[in-house]
């Protein structure tokens, strides 16, 4: 959930970064030289925006895969129905977080 919250954040970031250029900096006259600059900013920070984007990406898959991997370790220890015990607990988790769940049964 930390992760999820984290991605809104770059979310509001690219809203106010696009509010802050279409408001301050597309309607004025620059040089050739200024525009570069411009590009050259934008362009840095739709890499770099890109990049923590993946990060979070590749972060929440590791923490879903290891979620998975204790499920399922813990369903053969008990001896349990591992469909009926991950139904469960995707029960549990949209009941107490939202969302849609760590599985779709």
């Amino acid at each position: 959930m930390k992760t999820t919250y984290n991605v809104r954040y770059v979310g509001f970031a690219v809203a106010g970064l696009f509010g802050i250029y279409s408001i301050f900096i597309s309607g004025k006259r620059v040089t050739y030289s200024e525009k570069n600059i411009i590009e050259m900013t934008m362009l840095a920070l739709g890499v770099l925006i890109i990049a923590i984007l993946i990060w979070f990406l590749v972060s929440i898959l590791k923490k879903n895969a290891t979620l998975k991997k204790g499920l399922r370790a813990t369903a053969e220890k008990y001896a349990l129905d591992k469909k009926s015990f991950l139904k469960e607990f995707n029960s549990l988790v949209i009941a107490q977080h939202g969302g849609k769940g760590v599985y779709k049964i």
